[in-house]
């Protein structure tokens, strides 16, 4: 969305009180070092100045946490930018402690939050290793497979009876490592906005002992986790990254209404050490040195090193004024009477790992955007990534191994989007799917799915717009499914309408540069199709720029086993539609001839 703005001269910023019956209490200003908590029930409006800072130097419990700041009164609490490199206030706690808040927000009040300097929760580190030597570490404060040693820390929180009311802001950072532990997390009702312009980096999970599997904690952490109702617009344009078992990067419960959901920054989850494919794909052997007999190394990469993340963004239960995952903006000068306009960057989500890019689930509506037709709008990057042909199973005790299969977005459960989703930038999800690894291992295939809709969800349309890209690949040896646009039978999807591209590819390996004596002849197999409809319930197609289903051999002339199906319509008994002009579609469409209108 474009943020248009008249230049003006620029006050400084300035925090107003809300309404207090009776006199208000006196404001505070922090601006020494303490280890003191404080509440605004006793401080009035509270400011941490750049020079001021609060270091806790004493541990919560369980149930009990220790919170810097209380908002327990119609008070403001503000973090302001620190001076100079330095960037000194802000909240933190002798490194290690457990059961901490920055700030706390209690439900029943009205109020701010504004957070411009810094919330930082660290661990106490006796150091990193690379337990199996393969050049990646895996070993953090001498447990294998752990991210984080302590837990149950959370830069602001929103909890207690009855709704916040105010605006939550974060534009400076906020760090925190933890298992079962976040950024922001609200479990009170909140109305108001839900803002990031800054960074939150989680580092952290649900932490598995894969050595001797039990489940220490019971929930991942994330970087933004709301379980409760918002009201009003939730717009994050800084930079989100969770990193761990589970890790979570936002996570919207309980839906969004009288708002929208805008992102115009980058939101990454992965429980992945590296998140980069080793060259030498023999290096993928799996659980502590155990290499299958064809690889071509002893070193093997670590069940450890392959702990699943959850999604970029999940949003449950319906938002009211849609979601939009912005195109980049360019700034524009003001000049006479136009208007100025401030650059933005593309929004993008990154999961690396089985979990979606974005998945949208539960019940409720995704409303049109806000001034559009459409209730998604995918103007940026939408990703999932599997790296690795098998990855730990972070979701069971004791899991074991399972295919990485990957998605870009997953709409499930009986989510309605309204108005149908609109891909004017790119959705994609790839997997790397290697039978030297799967077969050996008794796993099938790792598949990927671009956009996939599941359960009972719906949507009248998926429009791909120009320049759009809807794309799902696997770079194989075995025989994954790769599905670019997938409905399953109790799902249902009415039109599609492509003016960009929509493509479904396997490419193979060549045995030289990939190291895998099984791919010495550099063939596929495999099921590549651009659009596959179970339901049956598209009733139209009109194509102006390319479907796309495709296999590429490792090794020219290579042996193709598979089918590569543009439009596969097989479950439709109604009819459907195909308009086809400029490009032809490419491969062969799918139909049940007797019931196919063309």
């Amino acid at each position: 969305m474009k943020r248009l703005w008249v230049a003006a001269a620029m006050a400084p910023l300035v925090f107003a009180a809300a309404a207090h019956a009776g006199p208000p209490p006196p404001a505070t200003q922090i601006a020494t070092s303490t280890t003191a908590p404080v509440d605004t029930l006793t401080a009035g409006d509270l400011t941490i100045t750049s020079a001021g800072s609060i270091n806790l130097g004493t541990a919560g419990t369980v149930g009990a946490p220790i919170a810097a700041v209380t908002i327990d009164s119609n008070n403001i609490a503000a973090i302001t930018a620190g001076g100079g490199a330095s960037n000194s206030g802000g909240i933190s706690a002798t490194t290690g402690l457990n059961n901490m808040i920055g700030i706390l927000g209690k439900g029943g009040f009205t109020s701010s939050i504004t957070n411009a300097g810094t919330i930082s929760f660290s661990d106490t580190s006796s150091g990193t290793a690379d337990a199996n030597s393969d050049g990646i570490t895996d070993t953090y404060n001498g447990v294998v497979g752990q991210f984080a040693s302590g837990q149950n820390r959370v830069g602001i929180e929103i909890n207690g009876a009855g709704t916040f009311t105010g605006p939550i802001t974060n534009s400076g950072a906020i760090t925190v490592v933890g298992d079962n532990s976040d950024g922001i997390l609200i479990t009170s009702p909140l109305a108001g906005s839900l803002v990031s312009s800054g960074t939150i980096t989680i580092t952290g999970g649900n932490y598995y002992d894969l050595t001797t599997p039990t489940i220490r904690d019971q929930t991942a952490s994330y970087g933004i986790r709301s379980t409760a109702l918002i009201s009003g617009n939730v717009t994050l344009s800084g930079t989100i990254t969770a990193t761990g078992a589970n890790a979570v990067g936002v996570s919207l419960e309980n839906g969004v209404t009288a708002g929208n959901v805008e992102v115009f920054g980058t939101i990454t989850a992965t429980g992945y050490r590296s998140t980069t494919t080793p060259a030498d794909t023999g290096l993928l052997g799996i659980l502590y040195g155990a290499t299958p007999a064809t690889a071509t190394s002893t070193t093997a990469t670590s069940a450890s090193e392959m702990m699943q993340g959850g999604p970029a963004m999940h949003i449950e239960n319906g938002v009211s004024g849609g979601i939009s995952i912005d195109a980049a903006v360019a700034a524009v000068a003001a000049s006479g009477s136009t208007l100025a306009v401030t650059a933005e960057p593309a929004g993008v989500l990154y999961s690396y790992g089985t979990a979606p890019a974005l998945q949208i689930d539960g019940s409720g509506t995704v409303g049109a955007y806000t001034g559009g037709k459409y209730g998604l709008v995918v103007g940026g990057t939408v990703a999932g990534f599997g790296i690795y042909p098998l990855v730990a199973d972070t979701t069971t005790v004791g899991g074991g191994l399972i295919a990485a299969s990957t998605q870009g977005i997953l709409v499930g459960g009986s989510t309605t989007i309204a108005g149908g989703v609109d891909i004017t930038g790119t959705v994609n999800a790839t997997s790397v799917s290697i039978s030297t690894v799967t077969l050996a291992n008794g796993i099938g295939p790792s598949n990927a799915t671009g956009l996939h809709f599941a359960g009972t969800a719906s949507t009248p349309t998926v429009d791909v717009g120009y320049g759009g890209l809807l794309e799902a690949s696997s770079q194989a040896t075995n025989a994954p499914s790769v599905t670019a646009l997938k409905i399953d039978p109790t799902a249902s999807l009415g039109a599609v309408v492509n003016d960009g591209t929509i493509s479904a590819l396997i490419a193979g390996y060549n045995t030289t540069s990939s190291g895998l004596a099984n791919a010495a002849t550099g063939g596929v197999a495999g099921e590549a199709t651009a659009i596959q409809d179970q339901h049956g319930a598209i009733a139209s197609i009109t194509n102006h720029g390319v479907i796309n289903a495709s296999f590429s051999p490792g090794v020219t002339g290579a042996t193709i086993t598979g089918s590569a199906v543009a439009l596969d319509l097989r479950a439709n008994t109604g009819g459907v539609t195909v308009t086809q002009e400029q490009i032809t579609l490419a491969n062969s469409a799918t139909f049940n001839a007797a019931n196919t209108t063309a």
